[in-house]
């Protein structure tokens, strides 16, 4: 019997929330609204057409426990608390 080194494990790619949801909407499965941000500027811009209140999270596929790690305001009432 010849050892052999066992093979890779297959690399697993995490989706972050937004693109998780997406995949969600394309197979008609409901999700809350929501909208992606790149700025400050643009993240209270994007809540103000949601409507009040809102939530902000952090997104990233390596953000998995936003929570935990304090990436998340919730019931933000106006765009200067956005």
């Amino acid at each position: 019997m010849v050892n052999q080194a066992p093979a890779a494990a297959p690399r697993r790619t995490t989706l972050s929330e937004h693109q998780s949801k997406e995949f969600l909407r394309q197979w008609g499965i409901p999700c809350t609204r929501e909208a992606l941000a790149h700025t400050p500027q643009e993240a209270a811009a994007l809540a103000g057409d949601l409507g009040f209140p809102v939530a902000v999270k952090a997104s990233g596929a390596d953000l998995a426990h936003k929570s935990e790690l304090g990436l998340v305001e919730l019931d933000l009432r106006g765009p200067e608390e956005v």
